[in-house]
């Protein structure tokens, strides 16, 4: 599910099931193929949660949030 939180900054919250991780994923490192973005982890108030490389999801993604 995706939630738009900033249309202007273009940033959108996606939540998913755990039991989805693995096609998300897979969802993620094909869109990247064809558009240029970042993965934050969730909620934004955490240390170090950019991630700009395809190594796996963010900090605050591992539980499907």
């Amino acid at each position: 599910m995706l939630t738009v939180l900033d249309a202007d900054g273009g940033l959108l919250k996606l939540s998913f099931s755990p039991h989805q991780r693995e096609e998300l994923l897979e969802f993620l490192g094909s869109a990247r193929q064809a558009v240029a973005f970042e993965v934050l982890g969730w909620p934004f108030g955490g240390a170090s949660v950019r991630q700009t490389s395809n190594a796996g999801p963010a900090a605050g993604m591992e539980d499907g949030s």
